[in-house]
């Protein structure tokens, strides 16, 4: 019972943090940084996936019976074992003692309320889990087909020179896509693939969508959005855990466009600006669970471009360390 009143407890309390961020930041809007929430949803995420029992919730009260209530044949059975046992024989049975000997070896147990909500919710989270992750095989092995490898010296050029700018060691993979109603986007897990429209680029263009997508690999944000999808897994049940990762979702966008647009001059955000509006003009992404996309709805986009020319924000560092205590 214990494991369940921990997997309550992480539940209830990962859905009061996430209300209380979700407030925290329409209070603030653009002047509470992306990427402070980032750490926030991270933060809550870890203490979802931990299902520990601390005094959130009362524990049971145990009493321990005295053994010459019960006698010495019935000391350490249940309390059910028990009473069958005594019935059978105020009924005349003759296997009061088999019963009791059954009970102490554990035979003939009854399938509990605990066994049913335990196999609900293994096979809810089973679900889950395996709808996202077959989601992501099949589409990954869709963008392969469709996709080829880039052998551009210009754009591999700047792959290499942006990548190193960020401090990448090992820069991913780089594919073009044949169909041009894609979006530039990232893929992967672990081996993330950056995945671009097969057309032709000015410089300045490709200059921003390459430090974008290497941006999102930096950060690891694929296998964070992995975390969120095991979050969910865990618990499918809280209508917030959902809400949570539509939030991580927008805010991991948000947090690179800030760390692209770090120290940058409003000429400089109204070119990148400029290079989003032509990604949303020429395609989208969609059906992408695990991986990195331009487009994610006209209000998100909305939104983007009000943090774009945004330079004036808060850290956000009160709310991020509020957070780690309410843990």
């Amino acid at each position: 019972m214990s494991i369940w009143l921990g997997l309550l407890e992480a539940s209830t309390v990962g859905g009061i943090c996430i209300v209380l961020s979700f407030m925290v930041s329409q209070m603030l809007g653009v002047r509470y940084r992306a990427g402070y929430r980032k750490v926030i949803w991270l933060l809550i995420a870890l203490r979802m996936c931990v299902p520990f029992s601390s005094s959130f919730f009362p524990k049971p009260i145990t009493v321990q019976v005295p053994l010459y209530v019960l006698g010495e044949s019935e000391a350490g059975m249940p309390y059910e074992a028990q009473i069958a046992g005594k019935a059978e024989a105020a009924a005349g049975g003759e296997g009061m003692a088999g019963g009791f000997a059954d009970a102490r070896n554990g035979s003939g147990r009854r399938l509990t309320s605990w066994h049913i909500l335990a196999i609900v919710w293994a096979a809810g989270g089973g679900t889950v889990l395996v709808y996202y992750l077959a989601a992501h095989f099949f589409f990954c092995r869709r963008m392969m087909k469709k996709s080829h490898e880039c052998t551009d010296k210009r754009i591999l050029a700047a792959l290499t020179k942006t990548g190193w700018g960020l401090g990448l060691n090992r820069l991913p993979q780089l594919k073009l896509v044949r169909d041009g109603g894609t979006g530039p986007f990232t893929a992967g897990i672990f081996k993330p693939v950056i995945y671009l429209p097969d057309r032709g680029y000015q410089e300045k263009d490709l200059q921003y969508i390459l430090r974008h997508e290497l941006t999102h690999c930096a950060g690891r944000d694929t296998l964070i959005k992995l975390l969120f999808v095991f979050v969910n897994a865990i618990h499918w049940f809280n209508p917030l855990a959902w809400f949570m990762k539509a939030l991580v979702n927008q805010d991991l966008e948000l947090a690179c466009d800030e760390k692209v647009l770090a120290d940058t001059s409003r000429k400089e955000r109204g070119e990148y600006g400029e290079v989003l509006m032509s990604c949303i003009e020429r395609g989208r992404v969609g059906g992408a669970a695990l991986s990195t996309g331009y487009i994610q709805g006209i209000r998100f986009i909305k939104r983007r471009f009000v943090n774009i020319f945004n330079s004036r924000k808060k850290s956000g560092k009160a709310a991020v360390c509020f957070m780690a205590v309410l843990r």
